[in-house]
């Protein structure tokens, strides 16, 4: 078992994902695994950092091993695409069984000037003089809703 104060074996796993060599973390994976068959492999840290990080093979490894689709690892990916700097690691991503089952989350202002007409993007929404949204604006934003 793992004593609390124990962190080294998790240090080994997150130093070798710091190397950005892929054979390391595969090995430090496996040997987590024999010193500690009843705990849980740390797959998503170590898949996050290769996304922070940018290490590509890192993290194609990884999720080829299969991740949980956890919302720390969405928010990685969604912190990589954003940036935007390494080509490499987001076509990893964008190729990843992360991706088929969970698609890229579009910006909520992208959602909303696609369905707004050209010249409509910029209004204000229509509020009360007591500062409470008028029903009309409710109505426009809810028209789908049956009230």
């Amino acid at each position: 078992m793992l004593d609390r104060a124990d962190t080294t074996t998790y240090e080994k796993v997150f130093a070798s994902c710091r190397t950005g060599n892929v054979d390391e973390v595969k090995a430090s994976l496996e040997q987590f695994k024999k010193e500690h068959p009843s705990l849980e492999v740390p797959l998503v840290p170590v898949t996050i950092l290769a996304m922070r990080d940018r290490h590509a093979k890192i993290l194609q490894f990884c999720l080829d091993e299969g991740p949980i689709f956890e919302n720390s690892l969405l928010t990685a990916a969604g912190q990589l695409e954003e940036a935007n700097d390494d080509q490499a690691t987001l076509e990893v991503l964008a190729n990843s069984q992360l991706r088929k089952l969970i698609p890229k989350r579009k910006r909520r202002d992208d959602v909303n000037k696609r369905h707004l007409a050209l010249g409509e993007q910029e209004k204000p929404p229509k509020m009360n003089p007591d500062g409470s949204y008028h029903i009309d604006q409710i109505e426009e934003w809810f028209h789908d809703i049956p009230f």
